[in-house]
């Protein structure tokens, strides 16, 4: 009897050491393919970072900017298609992209507060317009005569937009505004007759 528990004894021992292996190497595999997914991750995103450089750098190009540069004065060429503005820019100033009538869409982020009179005036083929959800304030004719504008989404964080802000947009039909402006307030903005109000 003692002979035959030896002999089960090395074969239980034996049996775990296999076991015991099978597993070490199992999650050797799992931390290998596991380092191998965090280092294709990172890899994706530093890839993503760099483009996002890029591309930021070349909006930048476009643009002419204040000495902190924080508000946008101008572009440094008025043939420009399109502009997605960097974040960090806190306002875009009067006539900033006066007369660019090859321009049809521009992205404002959140960081800009504030919107120059005569921003965006004479850009007549302007028909894309995101404004982020940081600005406050739109000035006083800004988009005079972007007349390829078919609609437009005011945030909820504008308080106010000067008179004839949306003078002679000639295909404006519907713009989006927040519940607090009135109906004296819109007239002030010289939308066309036919643009339809939407509040919410």
């Amino acid at each position: 009897m003692k002979t035959r528990k030896l002999f089960v004894l090395p074969a239980i021992c034996c049996a775990l050491a296999l076991t015991l292996g099978a597993y070490g190497e199992e999650k050797q595999e799992n931390a290998k393919a596991e380092a191998e997914a965090n280092t294709e991750a990172d890899a994706k995103a530093k890839a993503k970072a760099k483009a996002e450089a890029k591309a930021e750098a070349e909006e930048k190009a476009k643009l002419i900017f204040s000495k902190d540069g924080k508000t946008i004065t101008g572009v440094k060429d008025k043939g420009i298609k399109s502009v997605v503005i960097p974040n960090g820019v806190t306002s875009i100033g009067n006539r900033a992209f006066h007369d660019c009538k090859n321009l049809t869409s521009i992205t404002i982020p959140d960081s800009v507060t504030s919107i120059g009179g005569n921003a965006f005036s004479d850009c007549s083929s302007l028909k894309s317009i995101t404004i982020g959800n940081g600005v406050t304030s739109i000035g006083r004719w800004a988009f005079f005569d972007c007349s390829s504008l078919t609609s437009i989404t005011i945030p909820d964080s504008v308080t106010s937009i000067g008179g004839r802000a949306f003078s002679r947009c000639s295909s404006l039909t519907r713009i989006t505004i927040p519940a607090k402006f009135t109906d004296e307030d819109v007239n002030k903005w010289d939308v066309p007759s036919n643009c339809k109000i939407i509040r919410r």
